[in-house]
């Protein structure tokens, strides 16, 4: 799959069930393989349009973030809005108006809200792309206003701002603060937008983020084989601070780490080994350390979700693509049962899962190369993706002089695990013994001639 196989693709109008949501957040691609274009600040306003700026305490006010890109519409907008709380307290959105939203209140009582807009349906957002309800507390409020953009996209994600220029509170007399403000719930915003809202998880068991299950889609968050409103909705939370991206509150039936981290797309190649710059990666580097879950990735999921419900092709380059590792060529693996010791050279593959059975005794190991190190040019290369299994009694070592080549990726690590049900402690572990000096032990590492002149300190490790 290549860029240039992608089109860019007008989006449906009028999916009702899909509106403009907004989330409180902490925090079609252009053809060429430049990726998307990232303006300037100068490119982008934003303004803080206030119902009152006289209105006294106990009087509530409505405050709308304003987005005005000098080119096109917004259609998707993250960022931090600050107000001294000795002056407002937030209340919520009104739960009747076309944006709905999740509110981080953690911050609130310090005076930070951080808001993410997303377009659901992959339409154009409103110039107010999001109204917060305050009540006043003391007077002067207006000018402790402030807001800082953290990232803002077109509707086809094909111009993304990183930067904008704030140009103050504004009066705006026909925005009216709400009586019925709250703070919305995940089911209050999901009620609101699709109706038809389950729990989802339809009595099936989920796995961990990076699950290994058979046609796992980018996208599919929610690992129930389906890319909907509710898939934006995590990544959203996720850039909000409300759900943790691996274990805690969404652990373990979300997969936010691989399937919902999309953008940028970082074609050709989708994540497989050998992929310099997998999808999610920021920059030109493939260090997990530039991956950010971010307005991005809900937006490229929310393009997808309104051009399948349109019947259009999809024109997002990694959504709704499988996985790398969780081909259906990957399920139903045939075994390889391994012979022990391993004495020369070969390959684990990724088509197969490979055995190595219990051995004789409680202490036995799989050892690759010979005990004494001699075995110099015994080399074991596992393949990404490839599953070892071992017996209960089985520790696989690596002896001195002789090698291993692991590389797994983030979509396919190699796998480790036991024959049967795993338990705990139930296979006996992997050791690579080197020719290092440790820091105890006696002095009778054994000579090999060209390789080490022997009598450095060694010890018998744990399983021997």
């Amino acid at each position: 799959m290549t860029r240039s196989s992608w089109k860019k693709l007008a989006h449906p109008l009028g999916l009702t069930a899909l509106a403009a949501a907004t989330l409180l957040s902490a925090c079609s691609r252009d053809e060429d393989l430049s990726g998307p274009v990232v303006k300037p600040e100068s490119k982008l306003q934003i303004a803080l349009e206030v119902s009152r700026f006289d209105a006294a305490p106990g009087q509530r006010i409505a405050v709308a973030i304003a987005g005005m890109p000098k080119f096109g519409a917004l259609g998707a907008i993250q960022g931090t809005l600050r107000f001294n709380p000795t002056m407002l307290r937030y209340v919520g959105q009104d739960s009747d108006a076309q944006v709905a939203s999740l509110v981080n209140a953690g911050a609130a009582t310090r005076g930070t809200l951080a808001v993410v807009t997303v377009n659901l349906a992959a339409k154009p957002l409103a110039r107010r792309t999001a109204v917060l309800h305050f009540e006043v507390l003391g007077g002067n409020y207006a000018s402790t206003l402030g807001y800082e953009l953290s990232a803002a996209a077109n509707p086809k994600n094909d111009t993304q701002y990183e930067r904008a220029d704030f140009i103050g509170a504004v009066p705006a007399t026909d925005l009216a603060p709400s009586d019925a403000a709250k703070i919305m719930t995940l089911q209050d915003w999901a009620s609101a937008v699709m109706p038809e809202w389950v729990d989802g998880r339809n009595g099936k068991i989920f796995g961990v983020p990076g699950e290994l299950q058979s046609g796992l889609l980018y996208g599919d968050t929610s690992l129930d084989g389906n890319i909907n409103a509710f898939d934006v909705l995590f990544i959203s939370q996720v850039a909000a601070n409300l759900l943790e991206p691996i274990v805690g509150t969404a652990a373990p039936d979300r997969d936010f780490v691989i399937a919902g981290n999309v953008a940028p797309a970082n074609l050709p190649g989708l994540g497989e080994a050998g992929d310099a710059v997998p999808p999610g990666v920021s920059g030109s580097s493939s260090n997990i350390d530039t991956r950010s879950i971010n307005v991005f990735d809900a937006l490229d999921i929310a393009n997808d979700v309104a051009a399948f419900l349109g019947g259009l092709p999809d024109p997002t380059p990694v959504v709704r693509s499988v996985i790398p590792g969780r081909e259906a060529s990957q399920f139903g693996r045939p075994t390889s049962t391994v012979s022990c010791p391993i004495l020369a050279s070969r390959t684990f593959f990724r088509d197969s899962v490979y055995v190595i059975p219990n051995g004789a005794s409680a202490t036995d190991v799989c050892n690759v190369g010979t005990n004494d190190g001699s075995g110099a040019n015994t080399v074991l290369t596992v393949q990404a993706g490839t599953r070892i299994e071992l017996g209960s009694t089985r520790t696989l070592v690596i002896n001195r002089n002789a090698q291993i080549q692991a590389v797994g990726t983030l979509a396919e690590p190699i796998t480790f695990t036991c024959s049967g049900v795993p338990t705990n402690g139930c296979w006996g572990g992997f050791y690579i013994n080197g020719n290092a000096s440790i820091n105890n032990g006696t002095a009778t590492s054994p000579a090999i001639a060209g390789r080490q002149t022997g009598g450095a300190l060694e010890a018998i490790g744990e399983g021997n």
